[in-house]
């Protein structure tokens, strides 16, 4: 039985173009680079995935204010 997270999508984003690239993380388990289709080759490496972990921070602060504001009314 696979796990939920494996259905997950997490966008890559070309360093050469900046375009984005969605791959479920099932996907990104099983390679270890992603051609975008400015025929760059990218290494799937912690780096790679900076941006992702920048807008989840997003949104985690984000949320964060939401319940700040929520639970001081």
């Amino acid at each position: 039985m696979s796990d939920v997270s494996d259905c997950e999508t997490l966008e890559i984003m070309c360093p050469a173009c900046q375009m984005t690239t969605t791959k479920t993380v099932a996907w990104l388990k099983k390679h270890d680079r992603i051609r975008c289709s400015c025929g760059v080759v990218i290494p799937l490496t912690p780096r790679t995935f900076d941006h992702e972990i920048a807008k989840t921070s997003q949104a985690v602060d984000q949320l964060r204010r939401v319940i700040d504001k929520a639970s001081t009314h």
